[in-house]
């Protein structure tokens, strides 16, 4: 497995971030259901652990909220590998778009 890390700044502070982040999953939820399944989601305080298949390959990971930073570290599927730059800017682009002022 290869492994995928991502920051996104933000300058929402922790909480409106992580209540952001928390909202915005639930839509991803909704709005992938056709495609995604055996999603878990599992919030502790800052930090989300969560899993997922997608296309028959499972993914697994971590994204932690702090002040003014978001970081997500997630294992990719050898098969996916090959995508790791566009799955790398797709999660930028949109955790950047819930994460704006």
């Amino acid at each position: 497995m290869a492994r995928l890390v991502v920051q996104v700044p933000h300058q929402v502070g922790q909480e409106a971030a992580s209540q952001r982040l928390r909202e915005a999953a639930g839509q991803v939820e909704r709005q992938y259901a056709a495609q995604v399944s055996e999603l878990v989601q599992q919030w502790n305080g800052h930090s989300l652990d969560f899993s997922f298949r997608t296309y028959g390959l499972r993914f697994q990971g971590t994204l932690a909220v702090e002040h003014q930073q978001v970081h997500v570290h997630c294992n990719l599927p050898l098969a996916a590998v090959m995508f790791k730059s566009q799955i790398e800017r797709v999660m930028r682009d949109e955790l950047g778009k819930i994460l704006q002022t």
